[in-house]
């Protein structure tokens, strides 16, 4: 079978996702013949993800989440303005999209959270499968338990969720915890997707907390806090690209770009994990059985999600600042449990296999 992926480009969960499934996909025998990648102004793919991820990769301009003047902060408002001034752009993007498609005529094509995805096959209705990848469909199962929050909040991630699945064929739900599918719905739980690279790795018990934040305006916090408490040996990894590659900050304390091979053997080392309340670097911290705490980013709903589902299921504990202090006293309340999510994980490959390609022959 051939395959075509839509990834959403912003933070790295959705490209990790991509990178596994393609590996999965390639290791039975299936073809990607092609990704797309959607972009955001003043975002960068990192190169990792095209040296793996095994295909011809195709950028186009996807909408952007706008930041308040601290970095840290989503804007709803200004993204929905500047978002709606960009439609000729967005329109353009679709279009790419639809050349690719053409141009291979995939069996499927697997969205991995990618909005102009969705929205190219409302406006296109190509003649092939679409499946649908991500954390954030679980929301729809009856299981899921929402945050407190605005009923905007709420409607925006709903509404944004549907955009993505027009057309849909197969929801793939990833979830911390088997949980029982919803066929009425279209809803089939799969454990997370990491990459095999992660499975070949001996997590060790370091002496540092390792940390990831997608927005750089929490890096303040974080140097503040380490002022006081500078015999804490920490590392934190950002998107910031107007940096070297390593800003030591002091002795103990520095700030790396975005580099997947480092990332993942300071993940394996590490003591504890303080990360925003992303996806797939919570699961990779859960399969080395690495304490962890989830600081979600201020005004995302999404992560907010995120973050009640990981204490729901036992993966993390959350803060709302990232606070050291609380993730030092969480290692410390949680030595030596047992890895139960280990199993989950290794369940993947054929979970996945069997849902993508029995999706295909029920066209």
């Amino acid at each position: 079978m051939k395959f075509i992926f839509v990834v959403q480009g912003e933070g790295r969960g959705h490209l990790t996702q991509a990178i596994s499934m393609s590996q999965i996909l390639q290791q039975h025998g299936h073809e990607v013949c092609h990704v797309l990648v959607g972009k955001t102004a003043g975002r960068v793919i990192p190169s990792y993800f095209s040296e793996k991820i095994g295909a011809d990769v195709t950028l186009f301009d996807s909408p952007a989440l706008v930041l308040d003047g601290g970095n840290r902060k989503i804007q709803i408002g200004a993204t929905m303005r500047i978002n709606i001034l960009h439609a000729k752009t967005y329109f353009r993007s679709l279009r790419r999209i639809h050349k690719v498609v053409e141009k291979y005529k995939p069996d499927a094509v697997i969205n991995f959270y990618e909005l102009m995805a969705g929205l190219y096959f409302a406006r296109f209705k190509p003649n092939t499968v679409h499946i649908c990848v991500a954390h954030q469909y679980l929301i729809h199962h009856p299981v899921f338990r929402f945050p407190k929050a605005s009923i905007l909040d709420k409607w925006m991630l709903l509404i944004n969720n549907r955009m993505t699945m027009f057309r849909v064929n197969r929801i793939l739900a990833l979830s911390f915890q088997t949980e029982v599918d919803i066929p009425t719905k279209k809803i089939y739980v799969a454990p997370p997707l990491l990459r095999s690279e992660i499975m070949q790795m001996q997590p060790t018990d370091g002496d540092y907390v390792l940390g990831y934040m997608v927005y750089p305006g929490y890096a303040e916090n974080v140097k503040a806090w380490h002022a006081k408490n500078p015999e804490i040996k920490a590392v934190f990894f950002w998107n910031r690209t107007d940096v070297p590659e390593e800003l030591h900050i002091n002795a103990n304390l520095k700030f790396c770009k975005l580099n997947d091979e480092k990332f993942l053997k300071l993940m394996a080392g590490c003591k504890g994990y303080l990360s925003s309340a992303g996806f797939e670097s919570v699961c990779e911290a859960g399969y080395f059985g690495k304490p962890t705490m989830v600081v979600p980013t201020e005004g995302h709903f999404e992560q907010n999600c995120n973050g009640e589902d990981s204490v729901r299921t036992g993966i993390a504990a959350r803060s709302y600042d990232y606070d050291l202090s609380a993730l030092i006293n969480h290692i410390q309340k949680v030595a030596n449990r047992q890895n139960t999510f280990k199993p989950w994980i290794e369940s993947a490959p054929a979970r996945f296999i069997t849902l993508i390609e029995e999706a295909v022959k029920l066209k």
